[in-house]
Parts: structure tokens; sequence; C-alpha cells
């Protein structure tokens, strides 16, 4: 059994919420696998779970929250606030890239109105060489 959590821990790795695995789903595996290496008498330091925990994170959203655990000693030595952390950073990071899109209302260019379909940046297109302004609203999500 004591095998059988070290592995779950060594094998858990975290490339980003999906369908059937999420970042919860990740810090359950390690969770349940510290406790079962409690009832057989093995106690891991918060220090070593944070880092385990760290070493299976592969989504690079997190790689700024990672560094901050890393660099702050209380959160490199405490498993749940690393977790809340982590947890709070990859969900600011979702609400802000769920709040960047945008949709074209209008192009107006030099000619008239372009009607190919663009990636619009900062309000502005580069087409072939000419600069377009673009009209640009913010997609309302609920």
């Amino acid at each position: 059994m004591k095998d059988a959590a070290y592995a779950a821990i060594s094998q858990a790795r975290y490339y980003g919420d999906r369908k059937r695995f999420s970042f919860e789903t990740y810090v359950t595996i390690h969770q349940d696998a510290y406790e079962d290496l409690e009832q057989y008498g093995q106690i891991v330091s918060a220090d070593k779970r944070v880092r385990d925990l760290l070493q299976g994170i592969k989504d690079p959203k997190a790689n700024a929250a990672k560094e901050t655990i890393l660099a702050n000693n209380h959160l490199r030595n405490d498993f749940t606030a690393a977790v809340t952390h982590l947890a709070t950073s990859l969900q600011l990071q979702s609400s802000i890239s769920e709040g960047s899109n945008r949709n074209i209302s209008g192009l107006q260019g030099a000619v008239g109105t372009v009607a190919d379909k663009a990636v619009v940046e900062a309000g502005e297109i580069i087409k072939e060489g000419v600069q377009v302004e673009a009209d640009v609203e913010d997609e309302v999500s609920t």
C-alpha cells in the first residue's frame, strides 16, 4: 500500500483542466496518498508535500504561481496554503483569458469594408501591409 501511495504521488501530473481531470482532482490524488502513508506510519513533511505537488504540475499557466511558492517560505512549507495559492492563480488566469475574447463589429479600410476574417489585437489589424482601424466590442460571457 505504501508503494502504491508513493507511485500515485510520483505519477500524478497536471497539464491544465481537462474534461475529467481538474486541478482539484490532482490535489485529491496527493491528499489521498499522504493519508494512506500516514496510516502506515509514514509521515511526509510539509515541504516535501509541496515539492511533490509542484513537480507534477506541467501547466505553463501555473509557472508564476509555482515560482512564488518556491520563493515564499510560508507557502513552501504549508501544503494547504500552496494549494490555495495555485488554485487562486489558475482561477484568475482562467477568468482573464475568458474575458479577453472579442468580437469585431466592423472594419473600414481605405478602399472600403474588409470582409475577410482577421485577428484583432489592441483594436488594430494589419492586413497586407495596410493598417486599418477596428471597432472592437467586448464579448459578454455568463
